[in-house]
């Protein structure tokens, strides 16, 4: 049964971060792109939210994450909104 919750919480957790990425389009690939064209990046934000204690500090995740794939920086303040979303969507699952 633990096993089950864990998997479902992260399924919300994947569902969540993926939305609001794919929303967020932030390297604007999606209109040309297969649908998960963000996958490794949603990865490794999931893989971050856990050791992000502050928003300021997943926001850094998501701008390094993004910057090393696609060597192009986003806005840290687009990062700051999106880190906000994830969390703010989180807390009211």
């Amino acid at each position: 049964m633990q096993k089950n919750s864990h998997i479902q919480t992260y399924n919300e957790k994947y569902k969540i971060v993926k939305e609001i990425i794919d929303r967020w389009d932030p390297m604007s690939l999606l209109h040309h792109a297969p649908e998960d064209e963000y996958e490794p990046e949603i990865l490794s934000i999931l893989a971050a939210l856990d050791e992000s204690e502050s928003i300021e500090t997943l926001a850094g995740y998501i701008e390094t994450i993004f910057l090393n794939m696609f060597e192009v920086a986003i806005p840290k303040k687009k990062c700051v909104a999106m880190a906000t979303e994830i969390r703010d969507r989180q807390r009211n699952r």
